[in-house]
């Protein structure tokens, strides 16, 4: 199962939660997307990088869940989602949501101006509220809708106004 979406949407937040009542692992694209680093998310993995770590950890295993976005880079791995969920957040909840993890991981301090992170969390902050616009030629919902059409497995598309444990329900039934 695959459960995607915009940052802030709570992706990561639901695929933890339906791995955890199902017991199977949940990896997230982030994790074969960035290279490992401190702060996290600087440095991409080129593509061939990260599928081949994809073959390595998680695409060998029985059940599980993965969360994050992989749309421009998974053709390999879609034959074998099941189920992919489509999360949708209104864009001022979406961007509350990014802003309040952002300080949460790197602390008000670092974010505020003159920060070691205010430029690059101003440019993340940046690039996540195009999400709902048109075509801008990156993730957004757009291209979401567009890939998932194309999609061989059921999408569930969800409102994640919702409390993760009604998203849980939903998707279990």
């Amino acid at each position: 199962m695959h459960i995607t979406g915009p940052g802030g949407s709570g992706v990561t937040s639901l695929g933890r939660a339906l791995a955890q009542h199902w017991a199977v692992p949940c990896h997230d694209t982030d994790d074969y997307f960035w290279q490992p680093t401190t702060p996290a998310c600087q440095l991409k993995c080129d593509a061939a990088a990260r599928l081949a770590l994809m073959r390595q950890m998680f695409l060998p295993g029985p059940a599980r869940a993965l969360s994050g976005a992989l749309e421009t880079w998974s053709a390999e791995v879609e034959p074998y989602f099941d189920l992919v969920i489509l999360l949708r957040l209104d864009p001022a909840l979406r961007m509350k949501s990014l802003r309040t993890r952002e300080v949460a991981r790197y602390g008000a301090a670092a974010l505020a101006p003159g920060g070691a992170m205010h430029a690059a969390s101003r440019e993340f902050m940046d690039w996540a509220a195009l999400y709902d616009l048109p075509d801008t030629g990156r993730r957004s919902r757009a291209r979401h809708l567009e890939w998932t059409a194309g999609l061989k497995c059921p999408v569930m598309e969800l409102d994640s106004s919702a409390p993760v444990v009604a998203l849980q329900q939903a998707v279990v039934g």
